[in-house]
């Protein structure tokens, strides 16, 4: 794979990573507080909005640091998620 295709494929993994991470976030945000805590939405949305922004922020961090996207198409499951794992060690 050339240098350009490999830029291709670390952008658009990036940007789907990115896109899981924020409907996780909010996800997450929305069983926790408005179903369990009994949050009003407005709450919510407040809560979740302000820290968006550190959430996203320590990703591109650990994905600058830690980008094991290379030769993405040509791992094995196992592979995939022994890295998919250790990004999440990084990211807590």
């Amino acid at each position: 794979m050339n240098q350009g295709e490999e830029k291709v494929q670390n952008a658009l993994l990036f940007i789907t990573d990115l896109i899981g991470l924020i409907a996780s976030y909010y996800i997450a945000g929305y069983l926790w507080l408005v179903l369990w805590k009994n949050v009003s939405a407005q709450v919510y949305f407040s809560q979740m909005g302000d820290s968006l922004v550190s959430v996203v922020v320590s990703y591109m961090l650990a994905f600058l640091f830690y980008s094991k996207n290379n030769d993405f198409l040509q791992r094995g499951k196992f592979e995939e998620l022994k890295a998919v794992v250790h990004l999440n060690v990084i990211m807590a």
